[in-house]
């Protein structure tokens, strides 16, 4: 593969990737949705033409693959949210999803892999919540929401404005795709040419 006709297109995703909305990213394991997470803070910087102080508050993320870690995303929102060994693992991902979520005005949200570790009720029971927030959101203030996931019961229950897959599918095709088996040698390969391309690119930007 070209990984870095690849990295073009996935620079195209990201600059898809609209102010104001609430938007879905999918895409398979190793392709790129974390570089894109990664991104969002510059994007945000380019579509409301923000200073660097501003741009270091502009967004707010939360990964699901981190709940159990105390981090700071794009230097912005500190967490300290852990799983508690006396509460099921869906009550530590409603807690953070609602601390993130009161942080929308004058902030871009992501929203990273929030089904993790959670059954089919869960899952619902979250996306019902986001939906509510969604609702609430003062559409003015919030600089838009992205949710990325590899769950088509997110896909289905959450409401949203855009959706965004990295291998350029629509939604529809998305949802009814032929699930094929990962083949986990070539994704390894793969995985790692692709941040070996990246981090060349970085260098040489």
């Amino acid at each position: 593969m070209d990984w870095n006709e690849y990295i073009d297109n996935l620079l195209d995703v990201l600059h898809s990737i609209e102010p104001k909305k609430i938007t879905i990213l999918t895409g398979g394991n190793g392709r790129g949705k974390s570089l894109i997470r990664k991104q969002m803070v510059f994007r945000v910087k380019e579509m409301f033409n923000l200073s660097v102080q501003q741009m270091k508050h502009s967004a707010k993320a939360v990964s699901m693959k981190t709940r159990t870690e105390s981090r700071s995303d794009f230097g912005a929102l500190s967490t300290e949210m852990h799983d508690n060994p006396t509460s099921p693992t869906s009550i530590s991902t409603y807690r953070l999803i609602e601390n993130v979520m009161k942080y929308t005005d004058d902030n871009f949200i992501v929203l990273d892999e929030i089904e993790i570790g959670m059954s089919a009720e869960s899952i619902a029971g979250i996306c019902e919540f986001l939906n509510k927030k969604f609702q609430e959101i003062d559409r003015e203030k919030c600089y838009g929401v992205l949710v990325i996931t590899h769950s088509d019961r997110v896909v289905r229950t959450l409401q949203h404005d855009a959706f965004v897959n990295l291998e350029g599918m629509s939604e529809e095709e998305w949802l009814n795709r032929e699930v094929v088996p990962t083949d986990f040698e070539q994704l390894d390969k793969d995985s790692m040419e692709l941040f070996c391309a990246i981090r060349d690119r970085s260098k040489k930007a």
